[in-house]
């Protein structure tokens, strides 16, 4: 079985400042993951545990070249951040926020499956809007 990601693999963090992008990312280069960038609308020109490079937006990091982003935002925000991504090339789209609106995750997956990425998650209930 092939993996879609493996310790060569540029990532992202959108939403990278926030409780659950910070925790995850910590936890993400403890496991060796090359983190290469974060996102915070912002918070650019920080950094991440004195070691990853927060820009403003997606499209700052691209020089870095990501593989890969995972997104961390809020839901209302997700539709944005995900299509931010997918624009700019990023092939592998990882959504960890739930509770994602059902039409914005079908847009993020109609756009990702027209620009040649694909889509892991959100997670998603009968209870979402």
């Amino acid at each position: 079985m092939s993996s879609f990601v493996d310790e060569n693999t540029k990532v992202i963090i959108q939403g990278i400042t926030g409780h659950q992008g910070s925790f995850h990312a910590g936890e993400m280069l403890k496991f060796g993951t090359k983190i290469v960038a974060g996102t915070s609308p912002g918070k650019g020109g920080t950094n991440f545990m004195d070691k990853v490079p927060i820009f403003d937006n997606v499209s700052e990091t691209i020089h870095l070249r990501p593989d890969a982003t995972m997104i961390s935002v809020a839901a209302p925000y997700v539709k944005d951040a995900a299509l931010e991504a997918i624009y700019s090339g990023i092939k592998i789209i990882y959504i960890l926020t739930e509770h994602v609106p059902f039409h914005d995750t079908m847009e993020i997956v109609h756009n990702a499956k027209r620009m040649g990425s694909m889509v892991l998650g959100p997670k998603w209930s009968r209870n979402n809007g």
